[in-house]
């Protein structure tokens, strides 16, 4: 008799293709936010930009 099993689906996701969404998008956000702001505002944007895409990655490894 044979049987026909799936084979095993345990592979883990690398976690570079966990993280690169998340960041591209919020790398994205930030860019757009920083160009469609009054240039005083620039900087400040891109900072708390830069940080919220540091600690989504860094919550998304910890969560992975």
């Amino acid at each position: 008799m044979v049987r026909v099993e799936s084979p095993p689906t345990d592979r883990e996701v690398p976690v570079v293709r966990v993280v690169l969404l998340p960041v591209v998008l919020l790398l994205g956000a930030t860019a757009a936010g920083s160009a469609l702001v009054a240039p005083a505002a620039r900087i400040p944007v891109a900072v708390c930009g830069a940080i919220a895409t540091l600690v989504v990655a860094v919550l998304t490894v910890a969560l992975h």
